[in-house]
């Protein structure tokens, strides 16, 4: 048998409701700061058309989680602001559903 115990990691101070049930869930609460860390990936690729494309997706763009980091000259950066001056554009999809 194993012995599970859910973990929230979260930066930020959950409310009163949150935290009761997290203890009804015994549910761990581990708050962390996460720091500064580039997060936007500035991503090289082609488009249906065989046409380079240069695009940066955010976070909590939708497909953040599928693009692949797996070119060399593909990059992470802080802003968004260092991203345009490299020349990308905000990817095309990035409401989630």
């Amino acid at each position: 048998m194993f012995n599970i115990v859910p973990v929230f990691m979260t930066n930020i101070e959950l409310s009163e409701k949150a935290k009761e049930f997290a203890m009804m869930l015994n549910v761990v609460v581990v708050k962390k700061e996460i720091g500064d860390f580039p997060r936007i990936k500035c991503n090289y690729g082609r488009n249906e058309y065989g046409i380079d494309t240069k695009i940066y997706h955010l976070p909590f763009d939708q497909q953040y989680d599928k693009i692949k980091m797996d070119r060399r000259d593909n990059f992470y950066t802080y802003n968004v602001k260092e991203a345009m001056n490299k020349g990308f554009r905000r990817a095309f999809k990035y409401y989630g559903k």
